[in-house]
């Protein structure tokens, strides 16, 4: 088996006779919209089931809101204490919830494990911290869905060993075939995502559409997505005179969303660094590139295990509005093929060979 190493950006390894487990109990809270770690917990629940059938055992909020969480944690209380859990182990969906792991863990001796997204972990309330490191000593593997997530956690004195690195994936169930052999039909720009400033969403608008409307006369930019940043957002198009250029959409389903992937030329995850924030990963890059529609992100923090540069998309370096400018510029001239984008994705993402690593590094151990 390959070295755990959090320079390695993916890990190669084989079945080996793995012992099998009797139970799985998987708690998350991310399960409701249509946020990238909603999809990302519901596709692991959907995976983890398929391979483990009646061992696998999900808890999460059965309605949104306060009430729903609430609920939730009471059933997840519920569950873990219940009789029959004989070499169970113990999954978390994010660090937020280690208090829940850790707690459970005391009381059954359950083996616990948990997933690492990226602001679960860099949240910067001292109280939080505290009870991070903490916690984090009672996990026998921490899964990171990045290697900059994993190198905040070494950072918080987990030992490597205990550190796994497998990234978010895409399944039929949320990428369509159809939109990935789709051509593009014109010049068109799409950003998914919540409208918070990390995002960088203001900053291309205000540094970078400008110079790209004037080079391409019909390129236009579909910002869809909610946050703090939308009134700053409404603002710079407002006083750019771009509104015949660039749309503004709240929150769409996910045949919306397909729609515009299908009909998009690139879509963007411009980034710019915020302190106390951190991209874990960029999961809407790979359900993009899965489509075969190609990615231009910024090169920070988890997004480039997101991007394989040069195959499902191009990074530029953060902030720089030249390197954008020429990368954004390289691909609406030479656009690269849709089916090879895909391709790429799906053999670097396909939830098939991720489920496997779950299995051989994290629970038949």
């Amino acid at each position: 088996m390959a070295s755990n190493g959090i320079g390695l950006h993916y890990h190669a390894f084989t079945l080996h006779n793995p012992r099998i487990v009797t139970s799985i109990l998987f708690l998350t809270r991310s399960w409701y919209g249509y946020g990238g770690m909603q999809r990302f917990s519901r596709d692991l629940c959907s995976e983890l089931g398929t391979a483990y059938g009646m061992r696998f055992h999900c808890e999460h909020p059965l309605r949104p809101g306060r009430v729903g969480q609430a609920s939730f944690l009471f059933r997840s209380l519920r569950s873990g204490l219940r009789d029959g859990w004989a070499g169970w182990r113990l999954h978390v969906g994010d660090c937020a919830l280690l208090p829940l792991g850790v707690l459970l863990h005391f009381l059954t001796r359950a083996p616990l494990s948990v997933t690492a997204c990226g602001l679960d972990v860099v949240y910067p309330a001292p109280w939080y911290q505290r009870m991070l490191r903490f916690s984090l000593r009672y996990c026998e593997r921490i899964v990171c869905i990045s290697n900059a997530t994993a190198r905040e956690v070494k950072a918080r004195g987990v030992p490597e060993e205990r550190i796994v690195i497998i990234p978010p994936g895409i399944s039929p169930s949320n990428v369509t075939t159809e939109a990935a052999g789709s051509q593009r039909r014109r010049a068109a720009l799409l950003s998914v995502g919540r409208l918070i400033p990390r995002k960088g969403v203001a900053w291309f608008l205000e540094r970078v559409f400008p110079s790209l409307a004037e080079e391409f006369p019909d390129l236009t930019y579909t910002i869809v997505g909610e946050g703090q940043d939308r009134a700053r957002i409404e603002a710079i198009i407002h006083r750019e005179g771009l509104g015949r250029r660039v749309t503004l959409c709240h929150a769409l389903t996910d045949g919306e969303r397909d729609v515009l992937m299908e009909h998009a030329s690139l879509l963007l995850m411009p980034n710019v660094p915020v302190a106390g924030d951190m991209e874990g990963f960029g999961i809407v890059c790979i359900e993009a590139a899965g489509r075969g529609l190609p990615v231009v992100a910024a090169r920070m923090e988890g997004i480039p295990d997101a991007v394989i540069d040069g195959e499902t998309g191009r990074l530029f370096a953060p902030g720089d509005v030249q390197d954008c400018l020429r990368t954004i510029r390289e691909l609406l001239h030479a656009p690269p093929e849709r089916a090879m984008v895909a391709e790429s994705a799906w053999g670097r993402f396909g939830w098939q060979a991720l489920i496997h690593r779950y299995q051989a590094l994290v629970f038949d151990v």
